[in-house]
């Protein structure tokens, strides 16, 4: 199993590999790696877990010696070893782990990373066009071929998996064939979007996330089936009216932007919708506690230099990362087959992001010593990787505070 790291997608960009030729088999390998999800159909859970295991093994430990280097980019050269090569297998295990009974998903999402992203790959960069406006070493050539191809390869991957009848293959869309059409497009854009961004997250990891995450919210409220979304969608105004007072005064405190209430609305509205109230409480802690920290001390942050832009506004993008991990554990909750799990993960993820603002926060408001963890260098407020008693302890409360809510 190889990774394909698409600098898919501007024709500006150059591949890393010093020789071109490498670098296609690299692509090559990528895509022809996704036949493993046609597998699936007759494997079942314990052969998807042999399988992944096996490729995440093989990546790790052979591929690079039968090859001869040959795959391996600048800078991977002197490690011998590629982190998105591993990322590969490694994100298909991952998968097949949690949604033991939704192989069928599985495979969709493994075809989008293969096929999607290894499209993406090979035609950005020799059609060109315009760039994306957030990112421009990708194009929208790029992506769009990521989402022509990724869309029928689930449709495919979906339906062949399910004909098998293999143990741990679901259900999903077996309502409506219409509304896995719509889930399967809505994923395909949702994993080219991901596969597009500009992040430091592998899109080994990022894709399949996304791609997966689509598609269960999907077949959670697909019409022809009964889920736990049948009740909350009969009639859901109530609720989703309701979250949008605090997303109102959160705007009107100036704790968030336009774009951050009204992103964040849509997160926590489908926190309520797979996860309840209970969930909606527990991001809503993990905010009170994250704005409190950011206040504290605001003169002493600017006179640093430190204090948030904006006022310390949280827009969409900040609301997408403090809640993103969150909703997925919720919907896993909801429909991956080990709720309590998935439930102790979402409070966990509130909890840790809660820890990580408020230790920052708390640290450069009443900081005293700030110092480097990995030298005890002593550094100035607000230094990338600097850490401080006060702030610790003050992320450990914070911390505290959002699992206690959770728990309660």
């Amino acid at each position: 199993m190889t990774r394909e790291e698409t600098p898919s997608a501007h024709p500006r960009s150059s591949a890393p590999s010093e020789n071109r030729h490498d670098e296609l088999l690299r692509k090559l390998l990528h895509i022809g790696t996704g036949g493993g999800a046609l597998l699936l159909r007759w494997t079942g859970w314990w052969g998807a877990v042999l399988l992944a295991g096996a490729g995440v093994l093989f990546n790790g430990f052979l591929l690079h010696r039968v090859t001869g280097g040959r795959l391996l980019r600048r800078g991977e050269q002197e490690a011998g070893w590629s982190r998105g090569v591993l990322a590969y297998p490694t994100m298909i295990l991952v998968l097949v782990v949690l949604l033991p009974g939704r192989l069928e998903l599985v495979a969709a999402a493994w075809g989008m990373l293969a096929l999607g992203d290894g499209a993406a790959g090979l035609l950005g960069p020799r059609t060109g066009g315009p760039v994306l406006p957030w990112n421009a070493r990708k194009s929208w050539a790029g992506l769009g071929a990521f989402v022509v191809v990724a869309f029928p390869s689930a449709l495919f991957l979906i339906r062949w998996t399910q004909g098998g009848g293999a143990p741990g293959i679901g259900v999903a869309f077996a309502g409506s064939d219409t509304w896995l059409l719509i889930g399967c497009f809505a994923a395909a854009i949702a994993a080219g979007v991901a596969e597009s961004l500009d992040s430091e997250m592998d899109d080994n990891i990022r894709v399949p996330l996304a791609g997966v995450g689509a598609l269960l919210v999907a077949a959670a409220i697909d019409p022809g089936e009964h889920s736990p979304w049948t009740a909350a969608l009969q009639a859901p105004f109530p609720g989703l009216l309701l979250l949008l007072i605090p997303a109102a005064a959160a705007w009107g405190a100036k704790a968030v932007s336009l774009s951050g209430a009204l992103g964040g609305w849509v997160l926590v509205a489908g926190l309520y919708m797979s996860s309840g109230w209970p969930a909606v409480f527990a991001f809503g802690s993990f905010f009170v506690v994250g704005t409190g920290a950011t206040r504290l001390g605001g003169r002493r942050k600017r006179e640093l230099g430190v204090a948030q832009e904006d006022g310390g506004r949280r827009g969409v993008w900040h609301a997408a990362a403090n809640a993103g991990a969150g909703l997925l554990f919720a919907f896993l909750a909801a429909f991956g087959g080990a709720p309590e799990l998935f439930s102790l993960a979402m409070a966990a993820s509130f909890a840790t992001a809660a820890f990580d603002t408020a230790s920052s926060e708390v640290g450069q408001a009443l900081g005293r010593r700030h110092f480097l963890i990995t030298s005890f260098r002593q550094v100035a407020p607000g230094t990338e990787g600097a850490v401080s008693i006060e702030g610790t302890l003050g992320g450990m409360a914070g911390g505290a505070v959002v699992a206690v809510t959770a728990l309660a």
